[in-house]
Order: structure tokens, then C-alpha cells, then sequence
């Protein structure tokens, strides 16, 4: 995966904020006195805590992926061209 941090963090970020808005209409409903239903809860527990996990996994895998293409420059320097040699 060559950009974790557009594949991941995004589509996290997107289903946290759906989740969170599901969490306060359900949260609104409950305020309200109505009747708390089942199915609409897990499907927003599970669309928040998923876009959390999506989003800090994002978050981990572009660090990790950074820290490799560092430690690769660093093992693999470009050769020096001696302007001396015969060719």
C-alpha cells in the first residue's frame, strides 16, 4: 500500500463523522423520551468504532511507511561517480 494515508485515514474520518452524527440523533431521540432501537444503535457503534480504528490504523501505517523510506535512504546512499576514472 503505497498511500495508507488516503486510503485509510479518509474513509475513516468519513465514516467516524457519519457515525458520531447517527450517535447524536439517537442521542436526541433518547432525550426526547422516545424508545431506543437495537439496530440503529449497533450500526452506529460499529460505523464509529470501525472509522477509529480505520483512521489511527491510517495514521500508524504512514508513519511506519515513512520511517522505512528513511531508513532506506540512509542504507542505500547514491554512489559516488569518481570524475577521475578511466572509462
Amino acid at each position: 500500500m503505497s498511500e495508507p494515508l488516503y486510503y485509510l485515514i479518509i474513509p475513516g474520518l468519513v465514516c467516524t463523522i457519519i457515525g458520531m452524527g447517527l450517535g447524536l440523533n439517537i442521542l436526541n431521540d433518547f432525550i426526547m423520551g422516545e424508545i431506543l432501537k437495537f439496530w440503529p444503535m449497533f450500526f452506529t457503534i460499529v460505523l464509529t468504532i470501525s472509522g477509529v480504528f480505520m483512521t489511527f490504523t491510517g495514521i500508524i501505517l504512514h508513519s511506519v511507511s515513512r520511517l522505512i523510506g528513511e531508513k532506506s535512504k540512509m542504507n542505500n546512499p547514491k554512489p559516488r561517480r569518481n570524475p577521475k576514472a578511466i572509462r
